[in-house]
């Protein structure tokens, strides 16, 4: 008998879902402005139930601190979607991005950083279950 968690065993819709949720997730979460913390709040429902509370204690945590008196806006777009070890349950992707950080009325300054997702299928849905920003290296700037 074949592995259900085989990666033959994976379809296409599958992933074209998780390469869906690897974006939306990589997108919002990775466009911010320490001016509103809150804003994070869009990422939850693509998040386990493992990482969820730890993302809204992080948000509560930054949310009661001083708002910065200089604004510093992130804008992200993620642009190529690379998954790797899919099994029917997990997969771990890899999402290029392209950045655009702002900070004041000073100039924008561009990135290519790649953000690695662990993700996990709860309730037949992929969500994020762990994540990491690799080094971000200038772009276009």
């Amino acid at each position: 008998p074949q592995n259900p968690n085989s990666p033959a065993e994976v379809d296409s819709l599958h992933l074209t879902n998780l390469e869906s949720t690897a974006r939306v997730f990589s997108t919002r979460y990775g466009s911010t402005s320490i001016q509103d913390p809150n804003g994070l709040r869009v990422v939850l429902p693509y998040t386990s139930a493992r990482l969820a509370p730890i993302l809204q204690a992080n948000i509560t945590d930054l949310a009661s601190r001083d708002v910065p008196s200089i604004s510093i806006v992130t804008l992200t777009k993620a642009y190529v979607i690379t998954p790797g070890n899919v099994t029917t349950t997990n997969a771990t992707v890899t999402v290029s991005t392209v950045r655009q950080e702002t900070v004041g009325n000073g100039p924008t300054k561009q990135t290519r950083q790649d953000i690695v997702l662990q993700m996990v299928r709860e309730k037949n849905i992929w969500v994020v279950d762990q994540l990491q920003w690799g080094e971000a290296t200038l772009y276009g700037n």
